[in-house]
């Protein structure tokens, strides 16, 4: 449609966790972290109960299971085996991101634009790469440039394998062919998220319906996450409002 272009959003001062740690500030003593869930049992007077390690189960009226595919197939499990099987089916591609930053002085082209994606046959490891300082200026000082790359995945998992300085070298390659820096890079941050995409094989929709269908055969149990509707950010918060629909409308 026509009109402006979406917004984007960025957190300055420790990235998408603000959103977790808001959450967290609002809810208050009501959260409990540092206990992990071994078990979810249908509670004798209706609802779940949900056992914890090392402490009395948790008694709730509604659960949304809202972990990775894999974890959530082995609490439902013992409830609803086939659904469980297809969930731990679901295969997660570890990504690497690697951030790079330069002095604009030392850059022969300066950056412009959101980034760029690559794709066979270039000779590349590097998946794509957001310029971060263009697209959210506060990312680096007004004399300096960061670079955000992003490689591995399905196609490529042994990239996440490498170690630290390798990583950052194979990066730095890429943006010496199109921005050549006089030098390396003066700033690094490498990190390896190694369950962090979930794959879509074909026939994934039909067989997530399935699930959630059969999910919803149990009472006071949802689910809820990125193995489901999508992975970015907007789809995750999409998902969640479903599932808390689910819980209010019952």
């Amino acid at each position: 449609r026509a009109g402006p272009p979406p917004r984007l959003t960025g957190f300055a001062d420790g990235g998408m966790r603000v959103l977790v740690d808001g959450l967290t500030r609002r809810l208050g003593e009501r959260v409990r972290t540092g206990r992990p869930v071994t078990a979810l049992r249908p509670a004798p007077d209706g609802g779940w109960l949900v056992e914890t390690a090392g402490h009395e189960p948790v008694r709730a009226d509604h659960v949304v299971v809202a972990v990775p595919a894999p974890a959530a197939a082995r609490l439902l499990a013992p409830h609803l085996p086939y659904s469980a099987e297809v969930l731990a089916g679901v295969r997660y591609a570890p990504v690497r991101v690697v951030s790079v930053g330069y002095r604009r002085r030392d850059l022969a082209v300066l950056p412009r634009g959101f980034g760029y994606l690559t794709v066979p046959p270039e000779p590349t490891r590097v998946l794509g790469v957001v310029h971060a300082s263009v697209v959210f200026p506060d990312c680096a000082p007004p004399d300096a440039v960061l670079l955000r790359a992003f490689a591995g995945g399905a196609e490529d998992p042994g990239f996440a394998e490498l170690d630290a300085d390798e990583a950052v070298a194979a990066v730095h390659r890429d943006v010496t062919a199109l921005f050549a820096p006089a030098a390396g890079p003066e700033f690094r941050h490498d990190h390896v998220w190694p369950e962090a995409i979930p794959q879509y094989a074909p026939g994934h929709g039909a067989r997530t319906r399935a699930v959630l269908d059969a999910v919803a055969g149990l009472p006071g149990l949802h689910l809820a996450g990125a193995a489901y509707h999508g992975v970015a950010v907007n789809e995750c918060v999409r998902d969640a409002r479903r599932a808390a629909s689910e819980v209010l409308a019952a």
